[in-house]
């Protein structure tokens, strides 16, 4: 089953909540990146 067939099964809420997961993803990926490089920055 491809992934456009599962994503077109789904009621419409969880399509819009899966399409805000992928949105959120990479902006709170990248700050996720950016504390982890803060965290542990050799001094």
């Amino acid at each position: 089953m491809f992934l456009s067939e599962v994503l077109a099964s789904l009621p419409r809420w969880a399509q819009v909540l899966s399409g805000a997961q992928t949105v959120l993803s990479l902006p709170l990926l990248f700050f996720l990146g950016l504390a982890l490089r803060q965290r542990f920055r050799l001094r």
